[in-house]
């Protein structure tokens, strides 16, 4: 019964640490951040990619043209490009993650998936203490809600950037934030559950000032 209340005493103390005002205006304010400069990036590219009629399609495992006429590669068709990345406008009819396990699902069953994982990652932000977990999960947060707009608005997900020196697809800044996100949480984790070395020397010393005091 001891243990029971121990833990019930615990859980709420744990509850009543938490800053819940800090997390929402840390993470409402990446969130913001992150997606103005998504969405008007997306939305540039594709402006300028529909003047020159340069916007392609990838749907069902099938590249398109504009006229949705089958492509046999990887369209080349750039906004603009550089040694290191390039700009071109892709409706994507899917998800970067789906595409790699080779998963296709509906529109709605998309947006029901992504549902439930932004009310998973509110969730994580308002009862988190770490800030490091509360600026990765609101990077993956923009990700999602990044794609997810854009399934919900317009059917697609559009995609905006490659690599020349390795063109191997198209990709958003929504994919790049999903996986920052996902680097930031695990060098938090590194961080918090590995000790510094001074902090390593205080609880040698704490030891020490215990053995004496005993002794």
């Amino acid at each position: 019964m001891n243990k029971n209340n121990n833990k019930e005493n615990n859980f709420v103390k744990y509850l009543k640490s938490i800053n819940y005002l800090r997390n929402l205006m840390v993470a409402l304010g990446i969130l913001i951040f992150l997606l103005v400069i998504d969405i008007s990036l997306k939305t540039y590219v594709f402006a300028e990619a529909k003047n020159h009629g340069n916007i392609n399609f990838y749907k069902n495992g099938h590249w398109l043209d504009s006229e949705l006429k089958p492509l046999k590669s990887i369209p080349s068709s750039s906004i603009h490009e550089n040694k290191l990345f390039g700009f071109r406008a892709l409706a994507h009819y899917s998800t970067t993650f789906l595409d790699a396990i080779n998963v296709k699902i509906s529109k709605e069953a998309n947006l029901t998936i992504s549902f439930f994982i932004i009310l998973i990652l509110i969730t994580s932000i308002i009862f988190t203490k770490k800030i490091g977990y509360i600026i990765g999960i609101s990077f993956i947060l923009a990700g999602t809600v990044g794609n997810s707009s854009d399934v919900a608005t317009i059917g697609y997900v559009r995609d905006i950037l490659y690599t020349p020196w390795r063109d191997e697809g198209t990709f958003n800044l929504s994919d790049l934030n999903t996986f920052a996100g996902v680097g930031i949480i695990f060098i938090s984790i590194i961080v918090y559950f590995f000790p510094s070395k001074k902090d390593r020397n205080n609880n040698k010393e704490l030891k020490s000032q215990l053995k004496r005091s005993m002794s």
